[in-house]
């Protein structure tokens, strides 16, 4: 294992652990975003979420990192992942701009990811498929359905998140 990853190891499913550190490791050396994409395909679940979150956290600072590792974010993004991973593969996916095949993959794992158990997974891809609306303005019409659907959501979060989206991208239109 590489030793970025060992750093993400131990600990439970509730921590970061030292992932803010090794965000700031990657920052300093883009290089070692392999072995963090890497991370997020190990078979300690400690280690996938954790590095999941580190790469989602990098390329929000360094967007570019993301387009760098488009073709890996989507396999990963079209294959099942626990809810941890998913969910932060949901928040880097706009920031990638998508080729029009890879796109509609993109599109469905997003519309997939709605369907998902987990109100986090729910409410990051809610907010996906607004981000992704620039790429996409032809699916606005579908994203304002499944906005108005999560409004109505008996999980508070889950519809305070819709609200806010929905007003956002009424803005953006």
């Amino acid at each position: 294992m590489h030793p970025l990853l060992q750093q993400l190891r131990g600990g439970d499913l509730r921590s970061i652990g030292r992932s803010n550190a090794v965000v700031h490791e990657v920052l300093a050396h883009p290089e070692l975003m392999t072995a963090l994409l890497a991370g997020i395909s190990n078979t300690d679940p400690l280690v996938r979420m954790r590095s999941a979150d580190a790469f989602e956290k990098v390329t929000a600072f360094r967007p570019e990192l993301a387009q760098w590792s488009a073709q890996q974010v989507l396999a990963l993004l079209t294959r099942p992942q626990p809810k941890e991973v998913l969910w932060h593969l949901l928040q880097i996916a706009p920031r990638v701009q998508w080729l029009p095949r890879q796109l509609q993959a993109v599109l469905q794992a997003v519309k997939a990811a709605h369907k998902n158990d987990s109100s986090i997974v729910k409410a990051s891809a809610l907010q996906a498929a607004v981000e992704l609306l620039p790429q996409a303005p032809s699916g606005r019409a579908s994203v304002s359905r499944r906005l108005r659907a999560a409004e109505a959501s008996s999980v508070p979060a889950l519809a305070a998140r819709a609200r806010k989206l929905r007003r956002r991208s009424h803005r953006e239109a």
